[in-house]
């Protein structure tokens, strides 16, 4: 009897955890799918739609979109929760009362409040293809990696710089390279003319000047902000740093942003600074 007893109690207790087990399966989670509403800056609203989804490890994930800024399911973005308050990168946000969701998004140093209820986006009707001729490129040019930089352009000749180190010169008619210059780090920022010389920063650190017929070094100046890493996309930060400053040169001074958060002033002629103004930023 006290057999029976005991089995009875183990088929019992195996019941209640398979159907503990089967309620936490079967219970859905309240943010998972897709929101949608406004965020509001300076009197201003623009749509997003955040959309929740597990991946593959069964963590919570976050896409959002915005389509007037042309954002289209950017992420994933890994969601953490303390609490009720939710965080996913720059989303900072809570479920609220009402069933819907409630919070901030902070964008350009700005936090822009939201509030969003269960839902899809509207869909866009496709734009009507364009009637006229298509313009065909004249010519291209490959680099080693991506190009952010913009071009500058003078005496026929098309300065730029790429993520693969270089600062590049090509001739403007046919797209030939003319010469190509090796700095230590990525080429983000434009390059600056100057007469016969050219500035250009790297994320070495240093500011290059060269001379724009023969990329010969006339000198390179260090920034000191070599050291200082990008913030590149991942799955916790779908940002993107891909801006450098550019070089102005006026009355024999070359003036140029760092990213160790200094205005450096230097010596156009020799390369040496004149002085330098910390700022409280990149």
């Amino acid at each position: 009897m006290r057999r029976f007893i005991y089995l009875g109690l183990l088929l019992l207790s195996a019941a209640l955890i398979i159907r503990t087990t089967s309620l936490a399966q079967s219970t859905p989670d309240a943010l998972l799918g897709t929101w949608t509403g406004q965020a509001h800056y300076a009197g201003e609203s623009k749509l997003i739609a955040l959309r929740f989804e597990l991946n593959g490890k069964g963590s919570k994930v976050l896409f959002f979109d915005i389509p007037d800024l042309k954002f289209h399911r950017m992420g994933p973005i890994a969601v953490t929760q303390q609490g009720e308050q939710y965080k996913a990168s720059e989303f900072s946000f809570q479920l609220a009362p009402d069933k819907s969701i409630t919070g901030t998004l902070s964008f350009d140093g700005h936090d822009l409040p939201f509030k969003l209820e269960p839902g899809s986006l509207p869909v866009v009707p496709e734009s009507p293809p364009l009637a006229g001729p298509i313009a065909q490129p004249v010519w291209k040019f490959k680099t080693g990696e991506a190009i952010w930089s913009s071009p500058s352009v003078a005496d026929n000749t098309v300065y730029f710089g790429s993520n693969d180190s270089m600062i590049y010169a090509l001739n403007a008619r046919n797209g030939s390279e003319v010469w190509r210059f090796k700095t230590g780090g990525r080429v983000l920022g434009c390059p600056t003319l100057d007469g016969p010389f050219l500035y250009a920063l790297s994320d070495d650190g240093y500011l290059y000047k060269l001379v724009r017929r023969s990329a010969k070094l006339v000198w390179k100046f260090d920034t000191h902000g070599g050291a200082v890493a990008r913030d590149f996309p991942s799955a916790t930060s779908p940002t993107y740093d891909y801006l450098t400053s550019a070089a102005t040169v006026s009355d024999g001074l070359v003036f140029i942003g760092s990213a160790d958060k200094k205005l450096y002033a230097v010596d156009a002629d020799t390369g040496q600074e004149k002085w330098h103004f910390e700022t409280k930023g990149i």
